[in-house]
């Protein structure tokens, strides 16, 4: 009994560690620091962070040699972890954040734009170290090209801003006052005009594909200059790390749901020696030692000794983002007498994360990503507030996976993800490395990768928040089947595979394994294309957005056994400042024009495009989501960066609408409103469905639930009417049910209301999920009082819905199928559906000779009829499934009277699940005399400067001929002038400005785009 007592005892002192890593030490100011004797325990770290000397190079003379001079005067205090140039990262059109930066540099003390290199000087003041103790100076990256010494000693040098490097200082330093000095340096990009073309934000030269790889760092600019991408200074950690007689090099922990495997790396700093490997694992929340393994007996000697802890049969707390259990392992190197030489510590997680089949499985169930990416890393890493913020923000968002995006995050990143819950696909360190026709990377670059993609992963594999590896993004764009750089890559992935086989990888954050390619070149050639297909999609911001495209047109040629997800699916993005469209978007490419007009200029309201923002990625995420089936794996939304003002700012972020928006559509329980529809009419009712799927963060099949839709008015937060509750007996896990819904509109007296439409499912505790949906409620339509004195209309060919409409809006006293007589011209609206109709309007035509004497003619939807009849005014016609048409060509005319700007967009349409306006729009010739009277631009990705006049088209215009005009109305009238509210606001005015001959007269003066672009130079300038 006392030899187990003795035995006991001796294991509490063993694992009383009384030298823990420093976590929270103060930074040092002025270039000093102090270290006391107790800091120099076996095991302990000692922060650097803190004010450092810097002199930049271009203040230092022809000859002087810093790392040789004791004396320190002419140097400036830097702020150690810390970039010493202006910072440029993905979006960087932010005024805020420009003079964020601007503030930040003034402050270092010397002219950074002069400054391309430059030496750094920390005295450090030390005691004798005892017998056998070695303290090592480890740096977490510094840009780009270093060299360090210790009392002029030369250490080494490194080059690569995202590896770490460390150096033993023991054989250079004396007690008391010892000189660390660094010499940092930007790469100094060589100039380059071989461009590789644009690829999605960033400039791609060949000078920064074949450099030192910088990830996303650079500006958004396409023209910007090789030194806009060039960084140096030390900005991650530095630590002073004290050991005794040997080191552990290297520790990996392998965690499964019953235990773990502890690998570890050991070697003797002095000889061969005996030494014993322990590991602990204590409980962060409790404080309680929660495990321990046995002692493994070691012999080290020079070159690194591996050995094995395992644990077993054990019931963790799991690691998931929703619920983060973490413990703290402590691994312990010891001598054969119990005297401690070096100890490890890092928070770990017990979770297993893998694919199989076309699913992942977090924990051994599936688990399907929701999640948002990327987070403003690059633009203010050295901040450990803002990781804390931003990440607890999207943790109570419901995002539960983000991606880093080109930049691994530091470890204060990844330890606020670890501890507050957030999924993290890290993403590598050369984006579009293979990019272009210029070959494959070189042989020296290429090795570099390597080794800095080697540190990545190794210092990323203890947490447990990474879920994935991404080697890359768009790697290979335009060049996607070289084969010499598929080998390439297949080398990078199949490192990241070695290095740790335990998470997925993702080859390249775009690629999609297409079968024959890969049977037929990739297989045969032994390449690895990883275990994920990856698709990029931009839905709502170059593309169509999911109001009117179907998400399984993303979804197909799926490969068999192969995870599909999306890591970059974006819907646009707001401004960091005030939530406007990112100004390059609305200055250089007209991309948010198209879907909020001329609300996207400098001056505008945000709320405009802030609202359209959250709406689509709303609709877009639910979409992704209950369409997922067992085909896809998860998404991520592009980009969380857009998604606060002021993101980069710990102490100013806040969350814009889309947040929320969010925050409900990738709720565990997701709720999701089948029909697009935004607009009623009082006491509608609407047959639609709801779909629910069941993604419980505790994995758990659901029972006994509720179901019920609710009208709730805006101002007052009153619930103004419901539907009947809905039972719904069991939902289980992972599933995805559609449930019929039908919703009674509620009446109202007001001509027009917002309302919430909210869906809420409760079970027997209370609410499991809820989702609200912003929509508006029109009264019910009521007839003219008396149609408009001496008015008469001809239809021909028109449609039945349009017929009806026509007739029973008394908008005229005479309507019918009858030409009206020449003397009647002047008051006549001929409304004219196409077909044969058309044919009157050619020369020598009847409905030419009415318009020739004064008639107004309304042409619905003529396609390319109406290009031959007027080839002087009318250059092209395109099919379009337009979203939204801007009316600033006619604002305060008969023809937008009582219309809100955000009113020709997504309208209902009979038997059709789609909301949109327009089939088909006109282009316009810039010499002729049609004008436009409704704007539209289509959604469009990237284009030259050359191409911006292209864009500009039209869905409602205007031809004068003769006394009379002739309207030409893309409009889909036929198919919501009976559904949609906003349609049919439209028609009315349509109809009422077509009878007044002088409604066209004044159109107001449209801005154009480069007298837009000048509010912003104004405000600028005040």
């Amino acid at each position: 009994m006392r030899g187990n007592r003795l035995s006991l005892t001796l294991l509490m002192v063993l694992f009383a560690f009384p030298s823990q890593i420093v976590h929270s030490q103060q930074p040092f100011r002025f270039g000093k620091v102090q270290i006391a004797p107790a800091q120099l325990k076996p095991g302990q770290s000692i922060s650097l962070t803190g004010d450092w000397l810097y002199k930049p190079g271009y203040l230092v003379k022809a000859g002087e040699q810093p790392h040789l001079a004791m004396d320190l005067s002419g140097y400036v205090t830097v702020p150690v972890p810390q970039l010493l140039n202006r910072t440029q990262w993905w979006l960087d059109d932010s005024e805020d954040f420009k003079e964020f930066e601007e503030v930040r540099l003034k402050k270092l003390g010397f002219d950074t734009e002069r400054a391309e290199d430059g030496w750094y000087q920390l005295a450090v003041n030390i005691p004798a170290l005892p017998k056998n103790r070695r303290v090592f100076i480890e740096f977490d990256g510094v840009a780009m090209k270093s060299k360090a010494f210790c009392n002029s000693q030369l250490l080494g040098d490194h080059a690569g801003m995202f590896s770490r490097f460390g150096y033993d200082l023991t054989p250079h330093l004396r007690a008391g006052r010892n000189i660390i000095s660094v010499f940092v340096s930007m790469e100094k990009i060589p100039a380059s005009t071989l461009s590789l073309g644009q690829a999605v934000t960033v400039n791609l030269t060949a000078s920064k594909i074949l450099t030192l790889s910088k990830g996303m760092f650079g500006p958004l600019s396409p023209d910007a200059n090789n030194r806009s991408y060039d960084l140096h200074g030390i900005w991650q950690p530095v630590k002073l790390v004290v050991r005794d007689a040997a080191m552990i090099d290297d520790v990996w922990f392998i965690p499964s749901l019953e235990g773990a495997r502890v690998q570890v790396e050991a070697r003797s700093l002095s000889g061969a020696q005996s030494a014993v490997l322990r590991a602990r694992w204590t409980d962060t929340e409790t404080g309680k030692v929660f495990a321990t393994t046995e002692p493994v007996n070691v012999q080290l000697g020079e070159d690194n000794e591996t050995r094995d802890l395992t644990l077993r049969g054990v019931q963790p707390k799991l690691w998931t983002p929703a619920d983060p259990n973490l413990y703290r392992l402590d691994v312990t190197l010891t001598s054969a007498s119990g005297k401690q030489l070096d100890h490890w510590t890092r928070k770990v997680g017990f979770r297993t994360f893998e694919a199989r089949g076309n699913k992942f499985y977090l924990n051994g169930k599936p688990y399907w990503l929701r999640g948002a990416n990327q987070l403003p890393y690059g633009k203010n890493s050295w901040d450990t507030a803002l990781p804390r913020r931003l990440i607890q923000l999207m943790h109570d968002g419901n995002l539960r996976v983000t991606r880093t995006h080109a930049t691994p995050w530091n470890e204060a990143w990844l330890g606020a993800a670890d501890e507050i819950g957030l999924g993290v696909s890290v993403e590598g360190i050369r984006p579009w490395a293979l990019a272009g026709k210029i070959g494959a990377t070189p042989p020296g670059m290429f090795a570099h990768w390597l080794m800095e993609n080697e540190d990545v992963i190794k210092r990323g594999r203890n947490h447990p928040s990474i879920l994935l590896w991404t080697v890359g993004n768009e790697m290979l764009l335009r060049d996607g089947k070289n084969l010499e750089k598929w080998k390439q890559l297949s080398e990078v992935v199949k490192q990241t595979r070695r290095l740790d086989p335990h998470r997925p990888v993702v080859a390249d954050s775009t690629y999609q394994r297409e079968a024959d390619f890969y049977n037929e070149t990739l297989k045969p050639n032994n390449i690895d294309d990883g275990d994920v297909d990856d698709i990029h999609r931009y839905r709502g911001w170059y593309s169509d957005s999911p109001f009117v495209i179907d998400t399984v047109a993303d979804i197909k040629d799926l490969t068999p056994n192969r995870p599909l997800i999306g890591q970059e699916m974006s819907t646009g993005y707001p401004d960091l400042d005030t939530g406007l469209p990112v100004l390059r978007y609305t200055r250089d490419l007209l991309t948010p024009q198209a879907w909020v007009g001329q609300d996207a200029y400098p001056g505008s309201d945000p709320a405009v495009f802030l609202e359209y923002n959250r709406a689509v990625t709303k609709r877009w995420a639910e979409q992704l989501r209950f369409q997922r089936s067992d085909r896809t794996a998860g998404f991520m939304l592009f980009s969380a960066e857009c998604w606060f003002a002021h993101s980069y700012d710990a102490r100013l972020v806040a969350p814009y609408p889309v947040y929320e928006a969010v925050r409900d559509a990738w709720s565990p329980v997701g709720l999701a409103l089948e029909t697009g529809r935004r607009r009623f009419y009082a006491s509608e009712e609407v047959e639609t469905a709801a779909f629910i799927t069941n993604d419980d963060e505790q994995f758990r099949d659901l029972r006994g639930l509720t179901l019920r839709a609710a009208f709730v008015d805006e101002r007052t937060g009153k619930e103004v009417a419901a539907t009947d509750a809905i039972k719904i007996e069991s939902l289980p896990y992972y599933a995805t049910l559609r449930q019929p819904l039908r919703l009674r509109v509620p009446e109202m007296k007001e001509a027009r209301l917002n309302l919430s439409l909210v869906l809420r499912l409760t079970d027997s505790t209370g609410e499991v999920s809820r989702t609200l949906d912003r929509v508006e409620v029109f009264a019910k339509p009521v007839q003219l009082a008396a149609p408009l004195a001496n008015s008469r209309a001809a239809t021909l060919s028109l449609g039945e819905e349009l017929r009806q409409f026509i007739n029973e809006a008394r908008v005229f006293q005479n309507v019918s199928d009858e030409m009206p007589a020449n003397a009647e011209a002047s008051l006549a609206v001929l409304l004219i559906g196409g077909g044969d109709a058309l044919k009157g309007l050619g020369r020598g035509g009847r409905v030419r000779e009415l318009l020739e004497r004064g008639a107004t003619a309304i042409l619905f939807s003529p396609g390319k009829g109406v290009v031959d009849l007027f080839p002087n005014d009318v250059l092209s016609v395109k099919n379009v499934a337009g979203e939204y048409a801007d009316y600033a060509p006619s604002a305060g005319t008969k023809l937008t009277e009582g219309l809100r700007a955000m009113d020709i967009r997504w309208w209902g349409r009979k038997d059709d699940w789609r909301v949109f306006v327009a089939s088909s729009a006109h282009r316009l010739k810039s010499k002729g005399t049609a004008r436009e009277l409704i704007r539209f631009i289509p959604a469009h990705g990237y284009i030259p400067a050359e191409r911006v006049p292209e864009q500009y088209l039209t869905v409602l215009f205007e031809i004068p001929v003769g006394l009379g005009r002739v309207w030409v109305c893309d409009l889909d009238m036929e198919e919501s002038v009976a559904v949609d509210p906003a349609a049919r606001s439209l028609m009315l005015n349509l109809l009422r400005a077509a009878a007044d001959s002088s409604s066209t007269k004044n159109l107001p003066v449209v801005p154009s785009h480069q007298e837009s672009m000048a509010v912003r130079r104004k405000s600028i300038t005040k």
